[in-house]
């Protein structure tokens, strides 16, 4: 049964008082449970000791009511045991059950009435034995779950006290669908709905009312959070299979109405359901009434969610314990993170970034829970910078935010073209007739008499000329970036440019601000490996040091005063000198003995992503060489210079500066 996830269960009893927490023995020690199992003393604390285990219902872990607070191992005899336990001792826990949830709030009205009167437990075996008289002892335990549960398998523990918190005084509600009116199609948020209903949840009970099945509630609940969206309730359609989603809805808003005597009003997509809303005397509402200007207005700042502050404040810990890993940048974002302070676009922006280049580190030995040296240098990094929590969340503000340009792009782009192609058809339209009346005339042999054909051109002249304008137009919106290059052609048949000149090509200068970054990174890496205590006279961590020290003094020359020349070809060269002493140094340290060296594996680790840099930044440079059209000298050489734009270096100052201090303070550069 080894590495497989079982359950035993155990009885419930409480008293009722006022706070909202669980007091329970969850485990007993030293009797035989139904399942002729024996839990000894001691089998829980290593598990304990990593993490406690999950308050669920009915042992789903899609469905999380609660955080057990406090958890101890009690031996028999112990004084704080009921009187019949006192023989045997138990695990003992303090759960508080989330009452903000409807989960929690259900769960929590059937333990108090006798519902749910036993609880279960969720575990993983590590070791055991059979005794003589063929009882099996669980001697160490991975303690993954507990569960209010119905029917239990071992009958003898006790839930010492339950607390029920009150709920507040209830506010007017206000009803909110999530499928387009608060999710779109790939369940990312919709902006400008989100800020109305976070607004409205300043002063209104935010009820979420859904057709998604209860079954979808964790996924549900994952993408609201994502959102950014605050609600107070979360109705899924517990109703049978089949049956209209419009009833479920129905039923919902008749129920909120007997509890809050009053609903502000309903936000849903569907026609129908609104109709229902505005028949029950609720005033109903379509997502598309909302004014864009609740999104504008609200755009900045970004603040972190609860999954990131978690992180941060894990790895600060980590880091209060001495552990590597993480860069003064990344401490300051840890601190702003667990402060809840307002994040600006720009730094979101930054954040994307960093997880989106440090993905690779979860590949590291170290980085997950149970393997050795956890948590690595990689993993106590990605907890300051929020961890998973907020490599999901600035992903999600970044791709709204582009797709909301590219949005705004487009419909620019069509009203533009629509426009143009209006004025070429009215254009078009006006000298059509003219031009059959200059057929007409010609055709009875009267368009050279006294002028008439004259007159003709007269008027077809401006307006050919006012089609060349509406083509050269078009061209130039083009080059722009606001149209696509046209199919040009004005009502005239007079011979076009000649198109065989050579074509410019655009080239996009290279990205200082981005390799200034990963040189950033390969500086903090090398920090660490300085750090790591090496016993054996080899290869310095210095030789790349002076290397990068070197490339950082260049980039940030060029950014602080723009100069347009860059020699890439130099950059390659350092970035292989680089390479070329991490192999080097690798394979000294691969022979290294790991008894006398036991830090060798991270420092070998370390020497490798240096190496990834590196060799992401060859690539980088080389694309931009191969980009680069090539100039010849007055000399007949080829140039090694790079035109370049000047930097807007509003986004990256408070990284720069960051940055500048770092290398005043470690390496003295000035």
């Amino acid at each position: 049964m080894a590495n497989q996830i079982q359950h035993k269960a155990f009885v419930t009893q409480f008293d009722e008082t006022s706070e909202g927490l669980v007091k329970a023995f969850v485990s007993v020690y030293g009797n035989v449970d139904s399942a002729n199992e024996i839990c000894d003393y001691g089998c829980f604390k290593e598990s304990l000791d990593y993490k406690y285990p999950v308050f669920c219902l009915y042992h789903n872990w899609e469905m999380p009511i609660g955080k057990v607070m406090v958890a101890e191992e009690i031996p028999a005899g112990d004084e704080r045991l009921p009187e019949d336990l006192k023989e045997y001792g138990g695990l003992y826990i303090e759960a508080q059950i989330n009452l903000d949830k409807e989960l929690g709030r259900d769960a929590w009205s059937d333990i108090k009435l006798g519902v749910l009167d036993e609880y279960s437990i969720g575990y993983v075996v590590q070791e055991d034995y059979i005794d003589k008289e063929g009882y099996r002892h669980l001697t160490k335990v991975d303690l993954i779950e507990a569960s209010p549960v119905v029917r239990a398998a071992n009958r003898m523990t006790k839930t010492v006290e339950v607390k029920s918190e009150k709920i507040p005084e209830a506010r007017t509600s206000v009803i909110v669908d999530i499928d387009g009116t608060l999710l779109n199609d790939s369940n990312e948020g919709i902006q400008k709905n989100v800020d109305y209903v976070n607004k409205l949840y300043e002063e209104y009970h935010i009820d979420i009312v859904t057709g998604r099945r209860d079954t979808t509630r964790t996924s549900t609940e994952n993408q609201l959070s994502a959102a950014g969206v605050k609600y107070n309730a979360l109705h899924l359609n517990d109703f049978p299979e089949g049956a209209p989603v419009i009833e479920f809805k129905k039923y919902k808003a008749e129920k909120l109405l007997e509890e809050f005597n009053d609903v502000h009003e309903a936000i849903d997509n569907d026609a129908d359901v609104r109709r229902m809303y505005e028949s029950l005397g609720i005033n109903a509402k379509s997502p598309g009434d909302i004014p864009e200007s609740a999104s504008k207005a609200q755009k900045e700042p970004y603040v972190p969610n609860e999954g990131m502050k978690e992180e941060a404040k894990r790895a600060l810990k980590w880091k209060e314990e001495g552990r590597r890993g993480g860069t003064r940048i990344g401490l300051t974002r840890a601190n702003q993170i667990v402060n809840g302070e307002n994040l600006s676009e720009e730094t979101v922006k930054r954040m994307f970034s960093y997880f989106s280049r440090h993905e690779v580190d979860k590949q590291a030995q170290g980085f997950e829970p149970g393997e050795d040296g956890y948590p690595s240098p990689g993993r106590v990094a990605w907890g300051l910078w929020g961890g998973d929590a907020g490599f999901s969340w600035s992903r999600n503000i970044v791709e709204g935010l582009q797709n909301q340009t590219q949005e705004d792009s487009q419909i620019n782009t069509k009203q533009m073209k629509e426009i143009l192609d209006q004025i070429q058809e009215y254009l078009a339209g006006v000298m059509s007739p003219i031009d059959a009346l200059r057929t007409e005339l010609a055709s009875q042999g009267i368009l050279e008499d006294e002028g008439i054909g004259e007159h003709i051109n007269a008027m077809l002249e401006p307006l050919q000329a006012s089609l060349g304008h509406l083509d050269e137009l078009r061209l130039n919106l083009a080059e722009m970036g606001y149209l696509e290059t046209p199919q040009t052609g004005g009502y005239n048949e007079d011979e076009e440019e000649d198109k065989n000149e050579e074509e410019t090509v655009e080239v996009k200068a290279l990205d200082l601000e981005q390799v200034m970054g990963l040189l950033s990174e390969m500086m903090s890496l090398a920090e660490n490996a300085m750090s790591i205590e090496m016993s054996w006279e080899g290869k310095s961590i210095d030789d790349i040091t002076n290397q990068l020290i070197t490339l950082v003094s260049a980039v940030q020359n060029e950014i602080d005063n723009p100069t347009g020349q860059v020699d890439l070809q130099a950059m390659v060269d350092a970035f292989a000198v680089i390479n070329a002493n991490v192999t080097e140094m690798v394979a000294e340290a691969e022979a290294l003995d790991p008894e006398t060296s036991p830090n060798v594996s991270d420092y070998i680790a370390t020497l490798q992503n240096i190496a990834g840099i590196a060799t992401q930044l060859t690539e980088i440079v080389m694309a931009e060489m191969e980009a680069q059209p090539q100039q010849a000298q007055a000399d007949g050489e080829d140039s090694k210079a790079v035109d370049k734009t000047p930097l807007d270096l509003k986004e990256q100052i408070e990284l720069e500066q960051l940055f500048n201090n770092y290398l005043h303070s470690q390496f003295n550069i000035k």
